[in-house]
């Protein structure tokens, strides 16, 4: 594999959230049943962790995928 290879499978894998199938089951259950609780921690996380505002379904979705 490419470095481009190995990015662009991670972005399909980030931009597609999979909660009926997830790595981490308490994050997709937030995600499916209280979406404006999981933008909220989504945005906490990437702020005290990733320092921006912008990335934080990025940051948090990951949690979701398979």
């Amino acid at each position: 594999m490419t470095l481009r290879t190995v990015l662009l499978s991670l972005q399909a894998l980030l931009a597609a959230a999979e909660p009926d199938d997830p790595q981490d089951a308490v994050v997709a259950k937030q995600y499916k049943e209280n979406l404006e609780m999981f933008n909220t921690t989504a945005r906490h996380w990437a702020n005290v962790y990733a320092g921006g505002k912008h990335i934080h379904l990025l940051l948090y979705c990951h949690l979701v995928h398979s």
